[in-house]
């Protein structure tokens, strides 16, 4: 398969759940501009992701590092490893660079914009506030965080932990206005699917997607849509009563979580494909440099998929999961032949043949124990490998914010 350097846009579908995607079997129609792409794109079937909560998946993707590596384990935790970026290899191969968020807890503050030129917060002020929320003076009784917590109360500065994709979508294509005549990379996040939801799921996901619709066609008015690289991704799914979770995310590893939809797009370097051999979301970022023809950092662990979209056969990864928070304790391995073996500090451990039970309902465990102490082995020593990381703890100011998004 040619390489070829161009455009690439990543584009996060924050907590969007397989089956509500058409190129997944949804039969609702919610996700028109997707299946558009999907189409004629490349659809992977088993994407795992190496975490159920945003800011830990998203740092897993860009470093291509898990999260036991890099050291974001939690929302509200800054990466401070100095791993390389895939934002940073565009940028040193001269790539224009931008990405544009859509919630307070994925801000530049939190160390996600390294190699990025231009990041658009979801609220301008986002980074002031963090660096103030800091700052030690006292006015009376009152920490200055307190008085900034004080004003939101009063309304004098506004709640905006989130934003809508419409919102987003103005900064995308401004920048998109000046530089689409240059080789560029960025990153766009929507937050529309996430919690509390407009007025429900399913709705939510129509959003998005509108949210999509609207870059699709901005790309084409620029004339730039064949010249870039498309990829959708979800950081990671939602629970939306299995298993005993409701409109949540982050506080287990079943699939309805883990298994995320993924799905890249060009058909002029890319034929349409579906890759049901498993692989994870640290291969995001290999599989594009691959691509566009750049090296791949030596720091990153996942592999390119490029030569098993071009027919080479591959029997696929095993896939490692930790969920938020990390004081759960709380582990997967998905094998590439369909084994989950969960480990839950505080209840017992689980293990399912997803092929047989592929909504993970009759823990086998009991009548399967090798297979259990050898993938239990293998989750230890996964595990074990990754580099010890300091337990941060995010200020006050920092953890409203979480509370006010559901995280706490």
């Amino acid at each position: 398969m040619k390489k070829k350097k161009m455009n690439v846009v990543l584009i996060t579908l924050d907590a969007l759940r397989k089956d509500r995607v058409g190129a997944y079997g949804c039969k609702k129609k919610l996700t028109p501009t997707i299946d558009y792409f999907s189409s004629q794109g490349v659809v992977f079937d088993n994407a795992i992701t190496a975490n159920t909560s945003s800011m830990p998946s998203h740092t897993s993707i860009f470093t291509s590092n898990y999260s036991v590596v890099h050291g974001v384990r939690e929302n509200g935790w800054k990466l401070q490893k100095d791993l390389p970026t895939l934002a940073q290899v565009f940028s040193s191969n001269d790539f224009e660079t931008m990405a544009a968020v859509s919630v307070e807890n994925m801000s530049s503050f939190f160390g996600l914009n390294k190699g990025f030129g231009k990041y658009y917060n979801n609220n301008k002020a986002d980074v002031w506030y963090h660096r103030l929320s800091n700052v030690k003076i006292g006015i009376g009784k009152f920490r200055f965080f307190s008085i900034l917590t004080f004003l939101r109360k009063i309304k004098i500065l506004k709640n905006t932990h989130t934003r809508c994709s419409t919102n987003t979508n103005k900064d995308v294509f401004s920048w998109l206005e000046k530089n689409y005549m240059k080789d560029f990379f960025c990153w766009i996040h929507y937050f529309d699917i996430h919690t509390p939801y407009s007025p429900d799921y399913d709705s939510s996901v129509k959003i998005a997607d509108s949210a999509v619709r609207n870059l699709k066609n901005k790309l084409g008015e620029l004339g730039i849509l064949d010249k870039t690289l498309i990829v959708f991704f979800a950081d990671h799914g939602e629970s939306l009563g299995e298993h005993g979770y409701n409109e949540t995310h982050g506080y287990s590893v079943y699939d309805e979580e883990i298994n995320v939809p993924l799905i890249i797009w060009n058909p002029k370097i890319l034929k349409s494909k579906r890759i049901s051999e498993q692989i994870r979301t640290i291969d995001i970022s290999p599989t594009i440099l691959d691509i566009v023809g750049l090296d791949v950092p030596r720091e990153f662990k996942g592999k390119s998929l490029l030569p098993y979209l071009g027919g080479v056969a591959f029997e696929g990864f095993d896939a490692f999961t930790e969920a938020y928070p990390p004081y759960r304790k709380c582990y997967s391995i998905r094998t590439k032949d369909s084994w989950k073996y969960i480990f839950n500090g505080d209840k017992e451990a689980e293990l399912y043949n997803i092929k047989k039970d592929s909504k993970e309902l009759i823990n086998v465990l009991k009548n399967n124990k090798e297979k259990a102490r050898v993938l239990s082995k293998k989750l230890s020593d996964w595990f074990d490998k990754g580099v010890d990381t300091e337990e941060q703890d995010p200020n006050e100011f920092v953890k409203q914010n979480l509370e006010a998004l559901g995280y706490l």
